[in-house]
């Protein structure tokens, strides 16, 4: 995965929230150490509508709202994913096949190469 793409910022920042560095404290609570932030909240009244493309000034990012709605770690990582040039489409892409075009059959493939590699774990764990 490149990781100058939104998709790793996004996965990145969902699977490991703490790469950050964030501190609270010794025995945090997954369920209320998200909320002690008070950006959260201004995110969450983002989240509803909000897209990339209003963090977007012209061609490149807009630096000051970014700026003031992130933690400066976030904002810093966001500013550095490098934006397209020209303002084509956006385009889906399914990255499993080398056409990138989904189908069915490649969907049920991957499917069952992940049932075959979760069974396999659990016959090395016994």
């Amino acid at each position: 995965m490149n990781p100058d793409s939104l998709l790793h910022f996004v996965l990145q920042h969902k699977y490991f929230p703490n790469s950050c560095n964030a501190n609270f404290g010794a025995a945090p609570s997954y369920t209320c150490a998200p909320y002690s932030s008070p950006e959260i909240y201004l995110l969450q009244a983002l989240a509803g509508d909000a897209k990339v493309a209003e963090l977007i000034n012209g061609n490149g990012w807009d630096e000051g709202l970014i700026i003031s709605v992130f933690k400066p770690c976030d904002a810093s990582y966001i500013l550095s994913i490098k934006l397209p040039e020209s303002n084509g489409r956006d385009v889906l892409v399914w990255h499993y096949e080398k056409s990138g075009k989904f189908s069915v059959r490649n969907a049920y493939l991957l499917v069952c190469d992940m049932a075959d590699q979760a069974n396999s774990v659990v016959q090395s764990r016994k």
